[in-house]
């Protein structure tokens, strides 16, 4: 019957075997509170704290109530809002000035003096007596009181060790957990210190290198610059070497130049001497020549002049001789005789030019006359491969007078101006 009540099939058995035990099951209990739940415990906790807080409002205004009436400046009955006594004995209150108690009138605070003038406030709105808001607030004391012991109960069956042990394990398990949760937030906070040390140091330690760096960044571009600079100075160095170098040798061909020239010069003038030919410049032969020339000259006009003078002379002489007579045949044929020789001589000297000391005429006619025909040939072909002013200058005034005073004319107002 047990067996078909409780739904099981019934089994067969042997006789004489005994029946197997009936299993036991442990008794079901009932759940733990769902105080110890973690949301739970902290709207209860919240709870216990509002109505801490509420009573320790409720004490302190029980407290100004009591000293307002050790004061004895506020009257029992209901309040009169345009009594005297009143608005002197909430002046009095409200200044802290009390009678009746010394030492609470010294530990009077802030906090509640604000709390009396908000009391003295309620009343004026309200118009309560003192007495039924004493009453008033003990009653709420009174309830916030009992709610308070009801919300203790629970825990303070906890931390004496007579509640349940499933609500003691609940109770360790939350402390465990709270416990936990301080632990894990003392180790994260201990790894947000320690990994903004390692940052900070590693900052450090990057802004160290970086420091470094960029010191000896800095010291790599100043030798650089340094280096560029010894650099350019050596360019700059070659340079003038260089220019150096290239205008001592351009002024060197130019002194070998000028004395390959001068020894040019020396030989085509050994070779025109050697010809018979002579430079005005280096040879003195052409200065005496040219004086010779110039006296030459003179001596010219002055028989020239004195031939005209002569000339005159006669000429007057033969009008007077026809005015007078003929007188003095024979000195008149002499003098006339002695004119045309002296016109004769000054004509041959116009014509033959001026005689050079030495041999500077008969010894060129006479090479001249003794040079082979290829050497004529090569003296005729340089002097016509000269110009027409250098073969006037060098040959004419060798072979006309009247040329090489011309060329001293020209050298004299060449050198001094006017002659």
């Amino acid at each position: 019957v047990l067996a078909m009540d409780s739904g099981r099939v019934p089994i067969s058995l042997p006789t004489g075997v005994p029946l197997p035990p009936v299993q036991m099951f442990p008794p079901i209990r009932p759940p733990a509170s769902p105080l110890w739940q973690g949301a739970q415990l902290q709207q209860h906790l919240t709870g216990l704290l509002e109505n801490i807080d509420l009573l320790k409002a409720l004490t302190n205004e029980l407290d100004v109530i009591a000293l307002m009436k050790r004061s004895g400046e506020v009257v029992r009955q209901p309040c009169n809002l345009e009594s005297r006594e009143y608005d002197s004995g909430s002046t009095s209150v409200l200044k802290g000035d009390f009678v009746g108690d010394s030492r609470n009138s010294e530990n009077w605070g802030n906090d509640q003096t604000s709390l009396l003038q908000s009391l003295i406030k309620v009343n004026k709105q309200k118009n309560i007596d003192l007495n039924t808001q004493k009453y008033m607030a003990l009653e709420a004391g009174k309830h916030v009181e009992s709610t308070l012991r009801n919300a203790l109960i629970p825990l303070d069956a906890v931390i004496n060790h007579t509640s349940r042990w499933e609500e003691t394990a609940a109770a360790v398990r939350l402390s465990d957990k709270q416990l936990k949760i301080k632990r894990n937030r003392r180790r994260r906070k201990k790894q947000r210190q320690l990994a903004a040390e390692k940052c900070r140091k590693e900052r450090e330690s990057f802004e160290h290198v970086d420091q470094e760096a960029d010191e000896w960044r800095a010291r790599q571009i100043a030798k650089d610059i340094a280096r560029r600079k010894v650099e350019k100075m050596k360019e700059i160095a070659k340079i003038k070497a260089k220019e150096e170098k290239q205008r001592l040798e351009s002024e060197l061909e130019l002194v070998l130049i000028v004395e390959k020239l001068q020894e040019l010069r020396s030989i085509r003038i050994e070779k025109l001497k050697k010809q018979g030919h002579f430079l005005p410049d280096e040879d003195n032969k052409f200065l005496e020549r040219v004086q010779e020339a110039v006296e030459e000259e003179e001596r010219q006009a002055a028989a020239a002049a004195d031939t005209c003078a002569a000339r005159n002379a006669i000429a007057s002489a033969e009008e007077s001789q026809k005015a007078v007579g003929t007188v003095g045949t024979e000195t008149y044929g002499e003098e006339l005789s002695n004119l045309n020789k002296r016109d004769t001589t000054v004509e041959n000297i116009i014509d033959k030019g001026p005689l050079a000391p030495g041999k500077s005429d008969a010894a060129p006619a006479n090479d001249r006359n003794h040079e082979p025909e290829g050497n004529k040939n090569l003296v005729h072909d340089a002097s016509h491969s000269l110009p027409a002013e250098f073969y006037h200058y060098y040959y004419g005034s060798n072979a006309d007078m009247g040329t090489l005073i011309e060329v001293r004319r020209m050298w004299d107002a060449f050198i001094r101006p006017g002659g």
